[in-house]
Formats: C-alpha cells, sequence, structure tokens
C-alpha cells in the first residue's frame, strides 16, 4: 500500500486545533465544488473536488495514481483519511499535525489564532462576494481568505511568498446533499493511528548523541547539517527561532524527542525560509511526560537560532474528582493543555463560569465538545477558547485518571 502523502497547508507547525476559532467554516451551506491547489514556486496545480454539508465536508484527490477520499467531521474534530484501493483508512483528530497538513480549511482556521486577523475588504470569487481578511503576526502576511457571506465557506485561501500556495474553489453546485458522501462506507481496515506506529528514524538521528546542549537565552548562527539540543524542563517554555542568513533556500527544523525517538515524524516540524532574512519561528510548551528534548537541525543553508524563555503560566496536576479553577480576563483568549501523566486512560471536562454561574452551551458548546480523553501517559491536548463572553473562570474537572493542566492568556 502507498503511504498517504500530505500537502503543506500550515504556516507554522505548532500544536493544536481551537474550539472557538474562525466560524468561517462551521456551518456552511450545502454545496459542491473544484478545488485548485497552486503551488507558487513552480505554478504547479493540484486539483480536487470538495462537497460541503453544515459542519462536514468531503475532499476527493488523486495523487501519484492514488484515490484518497478526506473526511472532516467538525463537530467531532475527527479527520478520515480514506485509500478506497486498499480499503484502508486512517483516523486522526482534526487538531492533529497532519490533519492540518492536509486540509486548507483547518490549517486557516488554525493561522487565525497565530496571527492578528483584520478585514481586508470585500471582492467576488467565482460569483460570490466574498469576506476578504489579511492574517499577519509580527508584521509578516501569513495567509489571506476570501469567504462567501452566502456559503460561510472559504473560497479563497492564499499563502504568499515563493514557498506559498493559492486554494480556489470554483464551479459551485449548491443543493441538497446525501449523508452518506460525509459517513464512513463499511468494509474498510482502520490502519495505525498517528503516533501509535513506529516512526523511522532518519539518517541524522544518529548524531544526536554527540551534538552539544544549549539553553535560552542564546543565540548563535548554525549551518547546513549542524545540530543543537535543548532540555525540556518542568514549568518552562521555550521559543524558537530561525531566520535565513543566505540569499537563496533554507530551511531547518525543531523536533521535540522523547527517549531517543521524534513524537511526530520529523518533517511535520520543517519549516522552509524562502527569502534572505525570513524568520520562522515556534513556541514549545511541552511537559517531560510528552518529550525530554527538542533537536534542532539545520536542513539546509544557513540560519540564525534564537532561543528564548517563555512563562507556561498556571500549571497543576488534578487527579480525579477534583477540579483545577483558574481566573481568566475578559476578552483575551484562553490557552490550555491537558497532559496524561498516568499510566492509564484520564478523562477531564472543561468550562467557563461567570459569576458563579456556568456560561451557555450555547457560547462553549455542549458537555461531549469539551470532554477530552487522553488514553496513554504522555499523551495532550492543547486548545484555545475566546473569552468573548466575559467568564472570570475557567475550571478544568477530571473524572478519570490525573491530569496537568496548564494554562495561560
Amino acid at each position: 500500500m502507498q503511504n498517504v502523502r500530505f500537502s503543506k497547508w500550515l504556516v507554522l507547525s505548532c500544536l493544536g486545533l481551537l474550539i472557538s476559532m474562525c466560524s468561517s467554516t462551521s456551518s456552511a451551506t450545502e454545496f459542491t465544488a473544484d478545488m485548485t491547489v497552486t503551488i507558487h514556486h513552480d505554478n504547479a496545480v493540484q486539483t480536487s473536488k470538495i462537497f460541503v454539508k453544515e459542519s462536514r465536508y468531503r475532499m476527493e484527490q488523486v495523487e501519484d495514481g492514488q484515490e484518497i477520499v478526506v473526511l472532516v467531521d467538525q463537530e467531532q474534530r475527527l479527520t478520515r483519511v480514506l485509500l478506497p484501493a486498499d480499503k484502508m483508512y486512517v483516523e486522526i483528530a482534526s487538531d492533529d499535525m497532519q490533519s492540518l497538513m492536509n486540509d486548507p480549511f483547518q490549517a486557516a482556521k488554525y493561522t487565525e489564532t497565530i496571527g492578528e486577523k483584520t478585514k481586508a475588504g470585500v471582492e467576488k470569487i467565482s460569483g460570490y462576494d466574498c469576506d476578504v481578511y489579511a492574517i499577519k503576526r509580527d508584521g509578516d502576511d501569513l495567509m489571506k481568505l476570501w469567504v462567501a457571506k452566502k456559503l460561510n465557506f472559504p473560497m479563497k485561501i492564499e499563502i504568499p511568498g515563493k514557498g506559498g500556495r493559492t486554494m480556489l474553489l470554483e464551479k459551485i453546485k449548491t443543493g441538497s446533499l446525501e449523508d452518506n458522501l460525509f459517513a464512513m462506507p463499511a468494509g474498510y481496515t482502520k490502519m495505525d493511528e498517528p503516533g501509535e506506529r513506529e516512526i523511522e528514524l532518519p539518517e541524522w538521528t544518529e548524531r544526536i548523541a554527540s551534538a552539544k546542549y544549549v539553553e535560552p537565552p542564546f543565540e548563535q548562527m548554525m549551518l547546513d547539517e549542524e545540530i543543537l539540543r535543548v532540555k525540556i524542563e518542568s514549568g518552562k517554555g521555550v521559543k524558537v527561532s530561525g531566520t535565513n542568513k543566505i540569499t537563496d533556500r533554507s530551511a531547518f527544523m525543531a523536533v521535540p524527542f522523547k527517549d531517543g525517538k521524534p513524537i511526530n515524524e520529523p518533517t511535520m516540524y520543517l519549516y522552509n525560509l524562502s527569502n534572505e532574512g525570513q524568520t520562522w519561528s515556534n513556541t514549545f510548551k511541552l511537559t517531560p511526560y510528552e518529550a525530554d528534548e527538542i533537536v534542532i537541525r539545520v536542513e539546509e543553508g544557513t540560519i540564525t537560532l534564537k532561543l528564548e524563555a517563555i512563562d507556561v503560566g498556571k500549571q497543576e496536576s488534578v487527579s480525579a474528582g477534583n477540579e483545577l479553577k483558574v481566573p481568566v480576563k475578559a476578552g483575551y483568549n484562553i490557552d490550555f493543555r491537558l497532559v496524561n501523566i498516568i499510566d492509564g486512560e484520564s478523562v477531564c471536562t472543561v468550562t467557563l463560569t461567570k459569576g458563579g454561574n456556568e456560561v451557555s452551551e450555547d457560547v462553549i458548546g455542549p458537555k461531549d465538545y469539551r470532554t477530552y480523553t487522553l488514553k496513554k501517559k504522555g499523551e495532550s491536548k492543547k486548545n484555545t477558547w475566546s473569552n468573548s463572553s466575559g467568564a472570570d473562570e475557567f475550571i478544568v474537572r477530571v473524572e478519570k485518571g490525573e491530569i496537568l493542566v496548564n494554562v495561560s492568556q
């Protein structure tokens, strides 16, 4: 069976998808469309078909002669990648890195949470009036979105620059769609989930043991194939930044490792810097339960590496039958991370209160949507909630096991 290749739609390989991201794909009118993705550096075009029904959508494409179907259920926060020829499928959370890399719409929602989104006008795309939004971070253009007012769905998504790409929906046809288009078909065998299958170690990992450890604050030029390491310590976070120092492309990766193995595919943490002076960064708030070090390697070119210490916010372990209450400020996003710290399964529910009363489910979603199940030690979930409701307290209630909770604003 061939491997599934994932299109790199993410502009930042960081963890997390959020409950209160932009609503542009949360509940759309039913329609079908042709989808094209143009790769900027060589103008290569990838084509596929998309079917949208409220909070669910289906993408069909062919890569290297292999048919691939992607089913996304945003209410369940679940993505399934089907290989019809082999009757096999992968099931992953929509906030999983591979899901984000494969899905321009979820990648767009994620990008909104790491940058500043502003309305840039109104344009007509594929016959539909669209609100245009620009997303920037530290002055850099991350992404541009064209969201159809009538369909409540992005018609166009653009990542600028030579290393970017543009997604466009065309030939839109509205009308009722059958539910079975979005359901898991019978007769398929489930493949190992990401994180459960063995990760093949690239050759360069053999040189990690001889690489030196550094700690923030730190700044140094790194050359092609050079490796440095950063230890992960409890209660401490680190921001890793790389700046391209040459006129050609540079690329580097910052990969979390646990017990000598990467916690995910190393290429998921690869950052491409197309232009001289271009900088990319990632903030790691990992715990020793998840990883014990971050390995930084220059894949190509020359970069200046910069490490900064980051405040991870309130962090506390909570066992079954107990809850953690954290005061929060109205109008500021709430970032939280949940880490299973026992060998068995842990389960918790999160909520917001205002003046001692729980915020309505119409605002924060039903309990099932706010319940997190962590099946093994070291497994984590990260999310961000908007506090537009004016809540003054964020609560994590642990129903089973024991969870390390990290909350910050």
